[in-house]
């Protein structure tokens, strides 16, 4: 057991005593149970709290998303000298429900600690780089697109999180999964494109287009219909599948064909993409 948590624990035992012998007021403190608490990066780094570190809060794992500051931890690196630990050794403390249910030190308090919406932080990356380092190119072809989205030919969802990048950067491959300044900015934003609200995507089924009808079902190559992404630098440079990319089976004889007045077939009402 650390100093620290002898002390946070030696804390909380006086106050519930002194609670009990009403020396200690907690009237007044009351839960905003309605009101869940996110923790906001930005909000502190502009009161000057040094986040280089990100281990310094997070317990990370080289394959699993950054988690919380648990239980476990007794509540550090909150209470930190240089942070809420005058709060916390108030002697009428009301930092608790800000992010917890109650107060009453004598009772394990639920947190009210919820993820964003969306994230303070962002990320780029590059196809062109990822793809260089996996020596795919024309030889590997779909097995490399597949390492880091699956195989949407059998439905298999894309990866998502650190989970994805892990295989490779939990292991020799830099950026380690802890260096987390090298992958992700406070405040940055990348630039992604905007679908079209004619997009495609909401109806396009990969599982009904492995086949590719020009190379007698041989599987379709990512590339037919991806093309440029593998020279893309950026997510930003993505260009997303055009309908000429389309036209070279839907010419009227393999599939239907692109063009005509059933266009609804593929785009929709274009309420679909919203």
């Amino acid at each position: 057991m650390s100093w620290r948590r002898a002390a946070l624990r030696g804390s909380l035992a006086a106050l519930a005593i002194a609670v009990a012998a009403g020396v200690v007021s907690l009237a007044g403190v009351s839960a905003s149970a309605d009101k869940p608490v996110r923790y906001s990066h930005a909000a502190h780094q502009s009161l000057g709290a040094d986040q280089s570190n990100c281990r310094q809060c997070h317990q990370l794992e080289d394959n699993l998303d950054p988690a919380p500051p648990g239980s476990d931890r007794n509540h550090q690196p909150c209470n930190d000298s240089n942070c809420h630990a005058s709060e916390f050794f108030a002697k009428e403390p009301t930092i608790c429900v800000t992010c917890h249910e109650g107060a009453q030190p004598w009772v394990a308090q639920s947190a009210r600690l919820r993820r964003p919406a969306r994230s303070e932080f962002s990320s780029d990356m590059s196809h062109k780089t990822h793809v260089a380092a996996l020596g795919a190119g024309d030889k590997a072809g779909n097995a490399t697109c597949k390492q880091c989205h699956g195989n949407p030919y059998k439905g298999e969802a894309a990866g998502r999180g650190h989970a994805t990048c892990a295989p490779c950067h939990g292991k020799a491959t830099e950026p380690a999964m802890g260096n987390c300044g090298d992958c992700h900015e406070m405040g940055g934003a990348v630039k992604r494109r905007e679908p079209s609200q004619w997009s495609v995507a909401a109806l396009y089924d990969h599982t009904s287009h492995g086949a590719d009808p020009r190379e007698r079902g041989a599987e379709t190559k990512c590339e037919s219909c991806h093309a440029g992404v593998a020279a893309a630098a950026s997510l930003a440079a993505v260009v997303p599948p055009t309908m000429q990319s389309c036209d070279g089976c839907h010419d009227g004889n393999r599939a239907f064909k692109t063009t005509g007045f059933g266009c609804y077939r593929c785009h929709g009402s274009g309420e679909e993409s919203r």
